[in-house]
Formats: C-alpha cells, sequence, structure tokens
C-alpha cells in the first residue's frame, strides 16, 4: 500500500467549482496513498477520501461508492467491492506498461510499504517506486516504458533475484563483482545498453563497474568515502526526528549530504536533504 499524500497539492488540481452533494460514484482504483485514493471513474479521475473504517482497496479494484462530491474530490460514506469482472483479453506490452503493473522481478521480492508516482516526459512516463524489503532495508526503483532500469537499496545489499534479472551472466560473474560484499546500486541505460553497478569492497572503499550490454567490463572506477562527511545514518535518522519528520525509510549518505524520504511534520511524504550539520538543504514533495 502507498502511504502519505499531498491531498491539498491533489486536491488544488483536481477540485472544480462545484458544490458539494450528496451521490454515489462506481469505478477502478488508480492509486492509493494512505487513507486516500484516487478513482478512475466515468466522471474522470477523482481523489477520495476514503470512511475510517473501511478497508483500503488495492490499485485496480473496482469499487462502489456513497458519500460527498465536491468538484473532483469525494469524501466516502460507504465502500463496497464491484463484482469482478470477466477476464479482458490480454493487452499489448506497451499497454500493460502505461497500466503502471510493476515488473516481475519487483512483484516477487515481497515488498511493503509500498509508495509509486508516475512522471510524464517527452516521450515515455516513468514509474518511481520507494518500498521495504523483507529484510528491513529500503528500495528505490524506477521503470521506463515497462521495463526496470534503476535500483537502489540504502542498506545491506539488492537481492539476489533482482542481480539474476538484471545482469548478464557474464557480469554477474566478472572477477570485479568478486570483490563487491554489497552490491547496492543497479543502473541500465537502455539508449546504449551500458550497466552501471555500484557497492562497496571489503575494504570499504566504494566500487562503480560498468558493462556493456553482453557483460563484458568496460570501466572500473574505485574510490574512497569524503573523509569530511559527519553523519552516519543513524545520526541522520535521530536529526531528522528532531527536526519533526517521521516514518524515515529510504536513507543515502552523499560527498556532503544526506538524503531521505520522510513524512514531514506537516504530514506530507518529501525527498529531504540534510547537509553535514544536520541542517535542512532541500524539502520537496515526493509526489509532486
Amino acid at each position: 500500500m502507498k502511504h502519505g499524500f499531498s491531498a491539498l497539492a491533489l486536491t488544488a488540481l483536481l477540485a472544480g467549482p462545484v458544490a458539494a452533494q450528496d451521490s454515489t460514484l462506481s469505478g477502478t482504483v488508480a492509486e492509493v496513498f494512505d487513507r486516500q485514493i484516487v478513482l478512475a471513474a466515468p466522471e474522470g479521475r477523482m481523489l477520495v477520501t476514503l470512511p475510517d473504517d473501511a478497508t483500503v482497496p488495492e490499485a485496480g479494484a473496482r469499487v462502489n461508492l456513497t458519500g460527498t462530491a465536491e468538484g473532483r474530490s469525494f469524501t466516502a460514506s460507504s465502500l463496497s467491492l464491484a463484482p469482478a469482472e470477466a477476464p479482458a483479453p490480454a493487452p499489448a506490452p506497451q499497454a500493460q506498461a502505461q497500466a503502471g503493473e510493476l515488473p516481475q522481478p519487483l512483484r516477487d521480492l515481497g515488498l511493503t510499504e509500498v509508495m509509486t508516482r508516475m512522471e510524464d516526459h517527452k516521450d515515455d512516463r516513468e514509474l518511481h517506486l520507494h518500498a521495504r524489503l523483507p529484510e528491513g532495508g529500503w528500495l528505490r526503483a524506477k521503470t521506463e516504458r515497462g521495463q526496470l532500469t534503476d535500483v537502489e537499496t540504502d542498506s545491506g545489499a539488492l537481492p539476489e533475484a533482482l542481480l539474476a534479472a538484471l545482469l548478464p551472466e557474464a557480469a554477474r560473474n566478472a572477477p570485479a563483482m568478486a570483490e563487491l560484499t554489497r552490491l547496492e546500486k543497479i543502473d541500465l541505460d537502455e539508449d546504449d545498453g551500458e550497466i552501471e553497478v555500484e557497492g562497496r569492497a571489503s575494504d570499504g572503499t566504494r566500487l562503480e563497474l560498468t558493462f556493456a550490454r553482453d557483460g563484458r567490463l568496460m570501466e572500473l572506477d574505485r574510490e574512497r568515502d569524503d573523509k569530511r562527511r559527519s553523519m552516519t545514518e543513524a545520526e541522520a535518522r535521530e536529526t531528522l526526528g528532531a527536526l519533526g519528520y517521521s516514518e524515515v525509510g529510504f536513507v543515502k549518505r552523499g560527498g556532503r549530504h544526506v538524503d531521505a524520504v520522510a513524512q514531514s511534520p506537516d504530514g506530507d511524504w518529501v525527498e529531504v536533504r540534510l547537509d553535514d550539520r544536520g541542517r535542512l538543504d532541500r524539502e520537496r514533495l515526493w509526489d509532486r
């Protein structure tokens, strides 16, 4: 289930000057944000606030609602699941990608606390994901045209299932890969086919490996962390808590800063950056 949502931002986007009125509403759940959903209905996309006692439906479920409508917002007083429709013919690959369905490697990981957002670009729509791994770490991922192109974890190492799905056998068996005790990030370039792998060696150095599409090693970069960094992950989480942030998820240490995903003091899910002294450098809505 996706958590957090800037209700004010989306309401401002969707709301129209229509007066509140009692009504019924039916449609398919397009997105889920804690106790709110975006419903694809014949009337258009609606932002729905669910009843407190209702079970939050999953994305793709068909629901019937009663409640009060105001513009493109709807406050539901009751919710029921609509009967399942007969299976439709298998869609073309492009239609599957547009539906925002997670790629198979992600669906099989047992992810929880899943948050996603769609970003529209000139020639494509990108799906961005933030979720908790079964082992307790956090995962960030991105898909383009329905294909997984970016995965990164903030603790431990990426699951073996992702390595098998994203890396050619020649890359997985490369001697340089044996140096990595923690493989933290894989980035696939759809244009030139290059594969970038980042992780940690046993001596603590950071390794960046670049492979060709066929798994041949093209480049190896080894770099030590900036010794001026002053905040550990634990210190960053403690500092964010002191600043009023909660539900701190993905945390990544940079050269002299820390990036994180957390819930702001106002209750919105945000991407936040702290400098090496624990001062707030940047905050922006995660679902923007």
